[in-house]
């Protein structure tokens, strides 16, 4: 049992590597915006690990771009790193995959538009000095990012129901 819960830490671990790295990279040489799914993590966990513990190779990856940040993420590993096996964690890892992106979608609903609203404040607070109290920044930032983020909410929205 043991071994089960580290070979499942492990390949999310490296799934949620492969998959940041994944998302960076496309983004700087392809100025490109994964969308992504729990379907992407999933494969990432598929990738990333054996399919049985008696596997010598890893699950072939057939997605093209995918598969440079694979050989990305395996060349900053050691030689003799032996990949883990998943055998018997699929239906875990299928629920690390709806975890990861429920956790992504607050991330970009809720607390980056946290960090926007403050930010706006911050440069609205520099640029109007005294003109406004402060509530009245925080009534503009929040307008503003409500018309950035709309989309991403109404979707969480369904997503939790």
């Amino acid at each position: 049992m043991l071994e089960a819960i580290e070979r499942y830490n492990h390949i999310t671990f490296l799934a949620s590597k492969l998959i940041t790295l994944h998302v960076i990279r496309l983004r700087q040489e392809q100025n490109q915006v994964l969308p992504l799914s729990d379907r992407e993590f999933q494969t990432c966990c598929n990738v990333i690990s054996r399919s049985r513990g008696e596997d010598q190779d890893p699950t072939p990856c057939r997605d093209g771009p995918l598969r440079i940040t694979l050989d990305l993420l395996r060349s900053q590993l050691p030689a003799d790193y032996v990949l883990p096996h998943r055998e018997g964690l699929t239906q875990a890892l299928s629920w690390a995959s709806i975890s990861w992106i429920a956790n992504v979608q607050v991330d970009v609903c809720y607390h980056l538009s946290q960090r926007l609203q403050r930010w706006i404040v911050l440069r609205l607070a520099a640029d109007l000095a005294q003109q406004m109290p402060e509530k009245g920044l925080w009534r503009i930032a929040s307008r503003i990012v409500e018309t950035l983020v709309w989309k991403e909410k109404a979707a969480f929205g369904r997503a939790k129901s």
